[in-house]
């Protein structure tokens, strides 16, 4: 199991996205952060970037789908990353099997 975290510029629709990826199975449970502001120095100046971040929680193999799900999308603009979930409890584990159980799997 993963958290995979999604980078979106300010002018997508985030809510439709995540209705989307949940109709889809690809994630368990989303949430969204907007107006996240990030920083970081480009031919040294600080730059100050705001966006919407979706973190998703999933299985570890749903991860190329998800990334195909956005390029067809949107292209190859949208940064994403995965990070592992190394414990859960029975709950939580039993909550993400159940929501992203699909034919492939």
């Amino acid at each position: 199991m993963v958290n995979i975290i999604i980078y979106l510029d300010e002018n997508f629709e985030a809510p439709v996205l995540v209705e989307e990826l949940l109709k889809e199975r690809l994630a368990a449970k989303i949430s969204i952060d907007k107006d996240n502001v990030s920083y970081y120095i480009e031919d040294g100046h600080l730059v100050t970037k705001t966006r919407t971040v979706l973190t998703l929680q999933t299985k570890a193999l749903h991860f190329s789908a998800i990334d195909n799900f956005l390029q067809d999308r949107f292209g190859e603009q949208v940064p994403l990353c995965s990070v592992p979930i190394t414990q859960v409890n029975k709950r939580f584990d039993q909550f993400i099997r159940e929501n992203t159980s699909r034919e492939n799997d």
